[in-house]
């Protein structure tokens, strides 16, 4: 009943806390990369 929603969200709070981190730094590096890419004289 509502304690499986109650431990699903907190779940998905808990590994949503615990994944931005690297995704975040991944999208950084990615921008990062790209932006490097387009000022590199070909």
């Amino acid at each position: 009943g509502a304690n499986t929603i109650k431990r699903k969200t907190l779940y998905g709070i808990f590994t949503g806390w615990f994944l931005t981190p690297p995704v975040a730094c991944f999208i950084a590096m990615c921008i990062d990369f790209a932006l490097h890419l387009r000022y590199i004289p070909h």
